[in-house]
């Protein structure tokens, strides 16, 4: 960072440097303004070698929540699947044994409990999904 905030500056003092050889003698201006030209091209090229920089931490970053995102989604998935997985247990149960009028009841709320929770996973990845 540091660097990157003294390379503005740098280059101005590189340009005010060569408009201060206009007095000075041809062949010690040329020397000067060679100087300048290498100090310039340093510049140049340690700007090149931050521009990755800079964007690694914005990618880093991109990163790092589209991780998070997709940890909260599994979470909020596998809460899903076990919600699902009672119903799917139910349903087992009740085509083997006669149910009484409790466990249908019982039944019913677990499959419209997995059905909102899907319905609203459904939602929440729509929400998420980049446009």
């Amino acid at each position: 960072r540091d660097l990157e905030k003294q390379i503005p500056s740098l280059r101005s003092r590189v340009s005010e440097l060569t408009q201060v050889t206009t007095g000075i003698p041809v062949q010690l201006r040329s020397k000067c303004i060679q100087g300048a030209q290498k100090m310039q091209t340093r510049l140049t090229e340690a700007t090149k070698k931050l521009a990755p920089l800079k964007n690694f931490k914005a990618h880093f970053k991109e990163r790092s929540e589209a991780k998070k995102e997709t940890e909260s989604l599994q979470t909020s998935l596998s809460e899903v699947e076990l919600e699902v997985e009672k119903v799917s247990m139910m349903l087992t149960l009740s085509s083997q044994i006669q149910m009484c009028e409790e466990e249908l009841e019982l039944s019913e709320r677990l499959l419209k409990e997995a059905q909102t929770s899907l319905q609203k996973w459904n939602v929440d990845i729509v929400k998420r999904s980049p446009r």
